[in-house]
């Protein structure tokens, strides 16, 4: 079974920017890096929590992608839109750099922080 045929959501992926603003602030603005990309996320068992949490990322989910070289932007910082939900990036993994599917590790927002 391939990473494709389980890819059961669809999510859009935001990249974080800085401009200066008329005062001289800076303002923070997302932008769209992908929209509608296939993937499958899922929560983290405690186990998998207690591997990724003890570097204090907080981690909570896994997100599946397939075909990393149509995805291969996608990097830590970023956010996950999925929904009414927002997840930070943590982490970006090509597992044995097989370019097969990417797995990315994701903390779950609440209210945006």
């Amino acid at each position: 079974m391939s990473v494709r045929s389980l890819s059961l959501h669809t999510v859009n992926i935001q990249s974080q920017t800085q401009t200066v603003d008329a005062g001289g602030s800076f303002v923070t603005a997302w932008t769209a890096r992908y929209t509608s990309m296939p993937c499958r996320i899922v929560p983290m068992s405690g186990d998998q929590q207690a591997i990724y949490n003890k570097d204090n990322t907080a981690a909570t989910h896994i997100m599946f992608v397939p075909t990393p070289a149509t995805y291969s932007g996608i990097v830590e910082n970023d956010r996950v839109l999925y929904g009414s939900r927002v997840f930070h990036i943590e982490l970006v993994r090509n597992i044995d750099e097989m370019n097969h599917h990417l797995e990315v590790i994701l903390r779950e927002l609440k209210d945006g922080f």
